[in-house]
């Protein structure tokens, strides 16, 4: 006797994969940058693209969650099978390696007063006159007296030693990938001196926010990006 089966439940029958999909075991590998692409309807949100990876916002190889107004995705450490899988899908813009970055060697110069820079850039036609370069007979000219008073800039390098005479109280740590303040290399705080110091600064009264996404041996492309995610950074919350 010949049975027939409804075609909805044949289906089920032929193909039990359908219902018992295994769950991917997730393999350690080197870390990558995943960025998702805003303008595609068919984007998953983060959470249901982990899981296909056999991840989770929590999982140790996930390092970073990115997710703002500007762009989305998640830093991981995969291997092929990961990347494969994300190679085919739909919404996925963007991935690549974490790659090392490292901070260039840096020669600090002591003068007895401001350099011409602060006259150069307010004066496109400025001239240096060779005899008195290092003497503090420079102008800067700029259009209000307020100089970034209610401004915030961030400091993007090594960290920031905010207790330093020429940031006058206006200094503070963001956010560090390793969660620890301070500049060890002295780089960041040079740089937030040109940014906005007291005296030779551009921006002289705006408030000067470090975000440390560099050790004293450099750093990679995950934390520099993470970095960027400005939305998330709360003054002190590093110690």
């Amino acid at each position: 006797m010949l049975t027939l089966f409804p075609l909805s439940l044949l289906t089920l029958l032929l193909i039990p994969s359908v219902l018992s999909a295994p769950v991917p075991v997730h393999q350690t590998g080197d870390q990558h940058v995943v960025l998702l692409d805003p303008n595609n309807p068919a984007t998953p949100d983060i959470t249901t693209l982990l899981a296909s990876l056999g991840l989770s916002k929590d999982h140790e190889d996930v390092t970073h969650i990115y997710d703002n107004a500007a762009y989305r995705g998640f830093a991981a450490r995969m291997t092929s099978h990961c990347l494969d899988i994300l190679a085919n899908t739909n919404g996925v813009r963007h991935v690549e390696p974490s790659v090392r970055v490292m901070a260039a060697s840096t020669h600090l110069h002591e003068v007895s007063g401001s350099t011409w820079g602060l006259q150069r850039l307010s004066s496109p036609h400025f001239s240096i006159d060779k005899a008195f370069e290092t003497e503090m007979k420079f102008t800067y000219t700029y259009a209000n007296n307020l100089l970034g008073r209610g401004a915030d800039v961030y400091i993007l390098d090594g960290g920031l030693f905010t207790q330093h005479e020429a940031f006058g109280g206006r200094a503070k740590m963001g956010w560090s990938f390793d969660g620890v303040g301070g500049d060890t290399g002295g780089h960041g705080t040079h740089v937030a001196g040109i940014a906005a110091g007291k005296r030779v600064g551009v921006a002289q009264a705006a408030n000067i926010i470090g975000v440390k996404v560099l050790g004293e041996d450099g750093g990679n492309l995950a934390d520099i990006v993470k970095g960027t995610d400005l939305s998330r950074h709360q003054p002190n919350r590093v110690r």
